[in-house]
């Protein structure tokens, strides 16, 4: 397994800026809202992919009260009007911004994403013109290699559990490269510089242990 280890942040962020990411480094959950409320435009749509972290930092409830009257496509909250997850995912998909995590980012300045359905990691690519990053200090690896071993490793089998699925690196904690139906490991996206598509895509690390 990836051991925790103390991540270089100024390296990460430096090599995140010289591939094309605009990084921020913040302490908190708080200060990581506060930090997403300021950088989104006033009557932004909103989309945003499956995240614990974004869970975590409580980012709907604040975006709620915003005075930037920001519109929010999150898929619980489209879940309470009934909407069908097809069409929920198709609205999702034109949202001009987008908010998500990532499964792993390495001090290189790459970001890694492992996805199952697939419209997290092709938000990540095009499709909209710009992209937020949250992820805790504990995604941080030293390298791509790192990462990948990261997703199979405590990614992928964490995921599984929330699920409720079944998986065999749910019991080994390592990767078989398994063919079942419950595999969420369908696509995997290495970000190496920004998309030239993106206007912008900003990459907010927080000094906590957040997400899978």
């Amino acid at each position: 397994m990836v051991s925790m280890y103390r991540a270089n942040i100024s390296k990460t962020i430096e090599n995140l800026k010289k591939r094309g990411f605009t990084p921020f480094f913040v302490e908190n959950a708080e200060q990581a809202s506060d930090l997403v409320e300021k950088i989104l435009e006033k009557d932004a749509v909103l989309g945003f992919g499956g995240s614990v972290t974004i869970e975590q930092i409580g980012l709907l409830d604040r975006l709620a009260t915003s005075r930037k009257n920001i519109t929010l496509l999150h898929r619980d909250l489209m879940d309470k009007e009934g909407l069908e997850k097809s069409k929920q995912y198709e609205i999702m998909h034109t949202a001009p911004w987008f908010a998500s995590s990532a499964n792993a980012i390495s001090e290189t300045g790459e970001i890694i994403n492992v996805d199952g359905r697939g419209n997290r990691v092709a938000k990540s690519l095009f499709g909209t013109s710009n992209y937020i990053c949250i992820a805790g200090v504990n995604k941080i690896v030293p390298s791509v290699e790192q990462g990948l071993q990261r997703v199979r490793e405590i990614a992928a089998p964490l995921n599984i559990k929330k699920l409720n699925r079944t998986t065999p690196c749910l019991e080994k904690r390592t990767c078989d490269d398994c063919p079942s139906q419950s595999n969420i490991c369908r696509a995997t996206v290495i970000l190496n510089m920004m998309p030239s598509s993106f206007e912008n895509f900003f990459v907010i690390l927080i000094n906590q242990s957040l997400g899978f």
